[in-house]
Parts: C-alpha cells; sequence; structure tokens
C-alpha cells in the first residue's frame, strides 16, 4: 500500500516473485504520512489504518485485497506514525497515532478497538441487556416480552466517533454505535418484530441535558434524523439528568449516536474612549 500526498493512496499486489502490480485501487484523497497494516476486524485479512495530515481513516479488507472505507473519521491532527496491537489486553488490535509537526506539537492519541456485543433475545420474555460503550459509558436495551414473535440475535457494535459525517449544528454526547438484528438488517421485520425496544443511555455532560436526543443515521437521505421519529407515534424521551441518562424507544435498527445543539461562544467587546451620555 503506497501513501501519497496530493492524490489518493493506491494497492499494489505482489505476484509472489517480487513483481507488483496497480490494482486500481484510490484509497482516500487527504495527504498520507503513514499507513499501518494489521487485521482489525478479526477476520483474518488485513486491513488498513491510515495516518493524514488531517483526519485519520480505517479501511477494511474484503479477504481479497479490496478495501472499503469504515467512514470513521479519527481525529483531525497532523498523523506522523501508527502502531497496531492489543492494548488493552481484549484480544482486539488498538491503535496509538504520534501526531504534530516541527512548528506545532501536537497530542498523541491511543484508540481503543472495541469489539461487537453479541447477544440473544427470547420472544416472550421482558429482558434487559446492559452492554459497556466507549468512552466509559453505558448501552442498555430492553426488550419488551411482546416486542418480537421468535428468538433473535442482535449485534452492538461501539465506536468512539459517530460513524457519518455530522452537521456542526451538532455536538458529539460520547455515545456511537450501531445496532443490527437478523443477518444485519437495519429495519425491524414485521414478521419477528411486534413492538419497539428501549435505549437507555449515558452521556457525556458539557451540552444542554434537556436537548440531547438519540438520532438514528438515515441512509437514503444521508443525515442523522431523532430516532424518536423512527416509532409511530413519535417516542418520548425520559431523563435522568442527575446520572447523565436518558431513554427513548427505537423502531428502526442502523447507526446511532447521541447529540445535542453544539455550543456556540461569544467575544466579548470593550469600546474604548466612548464618552457616557
Amino acid at each position: 500500500v503506497v501513501g501519497n500526498t496530493g492524490q489518493p493512496n493506491q494497492v499494489y499486489f505482489n505476484d509472489g516473485t517480487g513483481v507488483f502490480s496497480d490494482t486500481g485501487q484510490t484509497i482516500g484523497a487527504d495527504a498520507t504520512n503513514a499507513i499501518a497494516l494489521q487485521d482489525l476486524d478479526d477476520d483474518g485479512s488485513l486491513d488498513l489504518f491510515i495516518g493524514n495530515e488531517g483526519s485519520n481513516e480505517i479501511y477494511l479488507n474484503d479477504g481479497t485485497g479490496v478495501f472499503s472505507s469504515t467512514g470513521q473519521s479519527l481525529a483531525d491532527l497532523n498523523t506522523n506514525t501508527i502502531a497496531l496491537g492489543d492494548l488493552n489486553g481484549d484480544g482486539t488490535t488498538d491503535a496509538f497515532e504520534g501526531n504534530g509537526t516541527e512548528q506545532q506539537g501536537e497530542a498523541n492519541i491511543i484508540w481503543l478497538n472495541l469489539a461487537p456485543t453479541i447477544f440473544r433475545v427470547t420472544e416472550g420474555r421482558d429482558q434487559r441487556i446492559s452492554i459497556p460503550a466507549a468512552r466509559n459509558l453505558v448501552t442498555t436495551i430492553i426488550v419488551p416480552a411482546d416486542a418480537i414473535s421468535e428468538t433473535t440475535v442482535f449485534t452492538y457494535t461501539p465506536y468512539v466517533l459517530p460513524t457519518q459525517p455530522v452537521s456542526p449544528t451538532l455536538g458529539f454526547a460520547g455515545q456511537a454505535f450501531t445496532l443490527n438484528g437478523p443477518n444485519g438488517s437495519g429495519l425491524l421485520d414485521s414478521t419477528v418484530f411486534s413492538g419497539s425496544i428501549t435505549m437507555t443511555l449515558t452521556y457525556e455532560t458539557g451540552l444542554s441535558e434537556e436537548e440531547l436526543r438519540l438520532y438514528f443515521w438515515d441512509v437514503a437521505n444521508e443525515t442523522w434524523v431523532d430516532a424518536a421519529t423512527s416509532c409511530n407515534p413519535t417516542s418520548t424521551y425520559v431523563r435522568d439528568t442527575e446520572n447523565n441518562e436518558l431513554s427513548v424507544a427505537i423502531c428502526h435498527l442502523t447507526d446511532f449516536s447521541v447529540f445535542g445543539p453544539a455550543l456556540s461562544g461569544y467575544i466579548p467587546m470593550i469600546l474604548q474612549g466612548a464618552q457616557p451620555n
């Protein structure tokens, strides 16, 4: 894999004799300073961590050497070196990035690879599943007895940052994850589901708690949408601000993040030389 500046990165295959041929893949468009290859999703194939002058990126290998973006945009710094390895002993590959330029020092960052949680829900039983999320937060999934008509397997995958682009009008409150149902299905299939499920989420402070919402990624319109509107009628939020917790019923499975209105600042102005009336 060749990392470039001023043009996309490229992938070359070795024919086994040391002769390389261009695969025709063009990966990323930022100025790339560092590249590391390692299996990041535990499928036996080498994946790609790209360190850029700007946001870093992760591309997954489909097993044939074809790479696709995960959509993650990791920080916005000048990364010069990347080291990959299991840093917290959980069996997944984590990342250390060294950042900064000769003119400006920048903090180095450690990114933990958070493994998916797969859990089974049985019909006819009220079930509550609490799962550790990124940033020491917690996601609790509450499935009422009447929500499913047959045993169903869910996959919950936490992320450190939202997996899709975020409007500058939204502020991130620390929770980002994907929740999928059978076979990765994004919609609650009416042949399996007969009611909503409730998400209870802890969040980071710093934004207006009364305005925090759980959003889902609308693939068709490429935008974040309030998850409460995925149900008809629209769900109502329940808030426990003392414990930094909110709950809402959802009727759609996809990528999720907790957002509130982005904070805006102001600059005080002092007028000198003005004469009082």
